[in-house]
């Protein structure tokens, strides 16, 4: 009887072991309610994902548009460099012609030699305002686009006050002085707004400005007869 017992006993924890095995592989029953959540889980993480790579995105994008604006910064100064060099280029040619064109003219007159002998030679170079450039009886100067910017206002006011003084016989002792200041300031202004106009309309503005300068040697009423 005791050996129906045993195996009796072993046939039951058999059966255990075999159902417990037979169990093993299959995955835990879950709740409505655990799928739900786990469900919301996985969305969490993918978005989380996505929202990663969007700011992976962002910051290509934006590292690429600084490259980009570097980039841009370079070819601005390096066509400023070029603009610059190709108005030194023009000027020192316009400088070099104009000399030139003056000596060959001394030469061909013989009264101008002797002119010219006397006088310096900054002088001689120097080329006063025009007649359509400037009114010597009122002293008003009809100035070119180029120098009519705002940021030149106070200096065309300031030149225009003395050249009337001049044109009443009351130009100050400092007239030179004041004038080829004014003159110097202005060259400096106009060369912060270079890119704004052509290499032409520049260099024709900075010769007015020399030719402004030059009023500056002389003083007195009776020197409005020179012709320039």
């Amino acid at each position: 009887m005791n050996r129906k017992i045993s195996f009796a006993c072993l046939s039951v924890v058999f059966a255990g072991i075999i159902a417990a095995a037979a169990t093993a592989g299959e995955p835990p029953k879950l709740s409505p309610a655990q799928i739900i959540y786990q469900g919301e889980a996985q969305l969490m993480q993918a978005r989380a994902g996505l929202l990663n790579a969007q700011s992976t995105f962002i910051r290509a994008i934006a590292e690429a548009r600084a490259n980009d604006a570097k980039t841009l910064n370079m070819l601005e100064q390096t066509r400023s460099v070029s603009l610059d060099n190709t108005l030194k280029a023009a000027k020192m040619y316009y400088d070099r012609r104009q000399a030139r064109d003056t000596y060959t003219s001394m030469q061909a007159s013989p009264k101008a030699r002797r002119v010219v002998s006397a006088q310096p030679t900054s002088a001689v170079r120097t080329v006063r305002l025009t007649e359509s450039q400037y009114d010597a009886a009122t002293g008003k100067v009809r100035w070119p686009a180029a120098l009519q910017i705002e940021s030149l206002a106070q200096y065309r006011n300031q030149v225009d006050a003395l050249l009337a003084a001049r044109a009443q016989g009351k130009a100050p002792a400092t007239f030179e002085a004041q004038l080829t200041t004014l003159a110097k300031n202005m060259e400096n202004v106009l060369r912060r707004h270079i890119r704004d106009m052509t290499p032409s309309e520049y260099l024709a503005a900075k010769r007015f400005l020399q030719a402004v300068a030059a009023e500056g040697r002389y003083a007195a009423p009776a020197a409005l007869a020179y012709n320039p």
